[in-house]
């Protein structure tokens, strides 16, 4: 993503990597998605985990709406929402293509 990026408002969707939520960062929460194109950076502050609560801590799938942020070679979405795709998926008749 482009310099053009900084401020946008985008949605991406994928799939929780991770859940950071270190004693120093303030209440801040760090999360990591995958889709199948790569990576995106989630940045949710206090106010809006409380919010979204059981999305930003239990989905395993999200969606997550915010402004595109750029600090340095960095870039994440400091998000607005977060939804869990958890029950959609569940209908989803789809199964991995492992290598053997």
């Amino acid at each position: 993503m482009g310099q053009g990026g900084q401020g946008r408002t985008i949605t991406v969707a994928g799939v929780v990597l991770n859940r950071q939520r270190p004693g120093t960062a303030s209440g801040i929460v760090f999360m990591t998605i995958e889709d199948e194109t790569g990576v995106a950076n989630l940045i949710l502050y206090s106010d809006v985990f409380d919010r979204h609560r059981h999305a930003a801590r239990h989905a395993t799938l999200i969606t997550a709406q915010g402004r595109v942020e750029r600090q340095e070679k960095v870039v994440h979405v400091k998000v607005q929402r977060i939804s869990s795709l958890d029950n959609a998926s569940k209908a989803l008749a789809v199964r991995s293509r492992d290598f053997r």
